[in-house]
Order: structure tokens, then C-alpha cells, then sequence
């Protein structure tokens, strides 16, 4: 299990993101067990599970969001369409009185255009004013992933530069939590 590998490093509960949409009954269970409320969804049945089985969970509903052009865009497997089926689930969280806390997305691995960030959070912004529409007054936080491969013309530092655009913008300063992690940067000049 991923999540007791991580607690293994004394990283607590609170800061672990349950990321993958689809999960297991008992997997959901031994969340709550264990104290991890952020649960990422991308449909309707995963919500109905965690109002059965964990029903404080912190809800991040991941949304599509695939670069144009990376290798592996992970929208075909995961999120829902950020247009009617997010809106959907923001409505369905709130009938069910769970907790929206949160969207993310993925862009695709390796990205190789850097547009397709701003694409994700513009979207991000707004669903958030959709949600708080609604009554949905508790989203904190914005989950973006993603990696860049080094022949996408943007060197270490001037994704760097775009990491710290992404943080430091106005929209993104009022949340409490903002996780844009770059876990991978290929140097594809290695032999």
C-alpha cells in the first residue's frame, strides 16, 4: 500500500492526497483509518463510496486537462470533462454533503507545452466560482501535475520562473494549499 509506505516516513495523514479516482471499498476505509481525508474523484459512484464509507473526506474532483501534444496524456484513463461533468459532480458533492475541497489535474507526462498549466488553472478558477455558487465555500486546494521533458525549449530555470508565476499569481494566493509538483524534469540528451 502506497499510503502506509509514506506514513512510514512519519508524514502524517493530512498531507497525503488520496490521488487516484477509483478506489477500492476497503482502500477507503483504511484512509479513514489512517487519517487521510483528501480523496481525488473524477465520477459519481466514487463519490456515493466515500459518502458511505468516509463521508469527511475532503473531496479533490480531478478534471481532463492533457497537453496537446505530450506522449502520455492521462486524461483517457482519469478526470472528468471540466465542463458538464465537473459541474455535475460539484452539484452532487454539495447534495450529498460532502466537503469540496479541491480540484486537480495532470496534464500529461512528459508536458511539452507549457500552456496547457494555464489552460488547467484557468479551468480550476472557474469551477471554483461554480462551486461557490452553490454554497461550496471550502475549496483550498489546487493539485496540478505534470513533468518536462528538456526539449520542450524550457530550461531547469525557466520552469523554475513558470512554477513561481503559478504560485505567486493573484487567483492562486487566496488558497490554502496549492501542490504544483514537477516530479519530473527528462534530460533527453543523455546516450
Amino acid at each position: 500500500q502506497e499510503i502506509a509506505q509514506v506514513m512510514q516516513y512519519d508524514i502524517q495523514g493530512e498531507r497525503i492526497i488520496f490521488a487516484h479516482p477509483n478506489k477500492l471499498p476497503s482502500h477507503i476505509e483504511y484512509s479513514r483509518k489512517v487519517g487521510v481525508e483528501q480523496m481525488t474523484v473524477d465520477n459519481e459512484l466514487e463519490l456515493t463510496k466515500i459518502k458511505e464509507l468516509f463521508p469527511e473526506a475532503k473531496i479533490v474532483i480531478r478534471i481532463r486537462c492533457d497537453s496537446k501534444n505530450s506522449p502520455v496524456l492521462l486524461g483517457a484513463k482519469f478526470g472528468c470533462d471540466p465542463c458538464e461533468e465537473a459541474v455535475y459532480l460539484i452539484q452532487r458533492a454539495r447534495d450529498l454533503g460532502l466537503n469540496l475541497y479541491g480540484f486537480s489535474f495532470h496534464v500529461g507526462t512528459p508536458c511539452l507545452e507549457m500552456n496547457a498549466y494555464l489552460r488547467g488553472i484557468e479551468t480550476c478558477k472557474q469551477l471554483i466560482a461554480v462551486a461557490k455558487s452553490i454554497g461550496c465555500n471550502n475549496v483550498k486546494l489546487i493539485d496540478i501535475g505534470g513533468g518536462f521533458l528538456s526539449i520542450c525549449g524550457e530550461e531547469l530555470d525557466e520552469v523554475r520562473k513558470n512554477e513561481n508565476f503559478f504560485i505567486y499569481s493573484n487567483f492562486l494566493e487566496s488558497f490554502a494549499l496549492f501542490c504544483f509538483y514537477c516530479s519530473k524534469f527528462f534530460d533527453d540528451s543523455v546516450d
